[in-house]
């Protein structure tokens, strides 16, 4: 990065937030067990990317994001999955959110918010899309074939297998979304075709990969 290189300052729109996660830790928590703990980290501190004032380095430029508006419906995207020629990886940290009144306002500069139409708004979750398991290994790799031959006849009564679109899903792996009825206010697991009712505590069960966010206007 060149420090002498001007500021350059754009205004863009945006459709979705994406959030980068933790590197995953290296080394073993506890050296007599082996273990790798994982970790955890606060939805608001990756929403800190956009506040204006963190610095993001991408191909050798140093950014900021400063969001000025928040509109109705927030989607995050957390950044799970690295993919190579070699390998799919997913970052199994945990990200710790609450469902109701989340101040994305707080994102917002002062005097966005004072002029601006909902004051410092919050916001509550309204669809969470999680994925479970591992990402699929790559085409060829052994250790994807040895696991194709030993789970055949498991994939031929399982609704598991097809779950089968992407390198992100595998036989041991799928995508679940959670939903919340506005209506009543209650939570519904969707999982391929089946739907069923769900405490909101399962929510934070699954890793979220994205999110679907709503602004308290009442």
């Amino acid at each position: 990065m060149d420090a002498a290189k001007p500021i350059v300052r754009a205004k863009v729109p945006f459709l979705t937030l994406s959030l980068e996660l933790p590197p995953k830790p290296l080394f073993a928590d506890d050296e007599d067990k082996g273990e790798v703990g994982i970790p955890q980290v606060a939805l608001v501190s990756l929403l800190q990317r956009y506040n204006g004032s963190t610095v993001v380095e991408w191909q050798g430029q140093a950014k900021k994001y400063q969001l000025r508006k928040l509109p109705q419906f927030i989607i995050c995207h957390i950044k799970r999955f690295t993919k190579t020629e070699l390998s799919a990886e997913k970052n199994p940290t945990v990200v710790n959110y609450a469902i109701h009144n989340v101040p994305f306002g707080n994102l917002l500069p002062k005097d966005a918010l004072v002029h601006g139409p909902h004051g410092n708004p919050t916001y509550n979750l309204i669809a969470n899309i999680c994925h479970d398991g591992q990402p699929a290994l790559p085409a060829g790799n052994t250790a994807s074939s040895e696991l194709g031959q030993s789970t055949a006849a498991t994939l031929a009564a399982s609704t598991a297998a097809t779950y089968t679109s992407d390198e992100t899903t595998s036989a041991n792996s799928q995508y679940l979304v959670y939903l919340r009825h506005a209506a009543n206010d209650k939570w519904y697991m969707l999982r391929d075709l089946h739907v069923e009712p769900v405490m909101p505590q399962m929510i934070f069960l699954s890793d979220s990969y994205v999110q679907i966010w709503q602004r308290n206007d009442k």
